[in-house]
């Protein structure tokens, strides 16, 4: 049915199951929201585009704060950013249908 439209490009964030564990673990309970319970992560595009069952192409692959800047931020924010990039447990992925 999406075919119908032509060419169609999907750009969304995703969680892998390490970054999955570490919100669920503390950053969940710093808002004051342990009790939610989560169940979707993303380890990989390629396995993400297998699983769905439709020819998916993955673009693009990447750490979700590699573009950003980090001057003025606390230490503390900066590491979790480096963190998060070098463990993959964030990313952006861009799949083309």
């Amino acid at each position: 049915m999406l075919a119908a439209y032509g060419n169609i490009e999907l750009v969304f964030d995703a969680v892998s199951s390490t970054g999955l564990l570490m919100m669920q673990k503390k950053y969940m309970k710093q808002v004051d929201h342990s009790n939610v319970q989560m169940f979707f992560a993303v380890d990989t595009a390629q396995e993400l585009a297998i699983k769905t069952g439709y020819r998916l192409q993955v673009l693009t692959e990447e750490p979700f704060y590699c573009h950003i800047l980090r001057t003025g931020l606390k230490l503390s924010t900066r590491l979790n950013m480096k963190l998060s990039d070098r463990f993959s447990m964030v990313k952006m992925i861009h799949l083309q249908l």
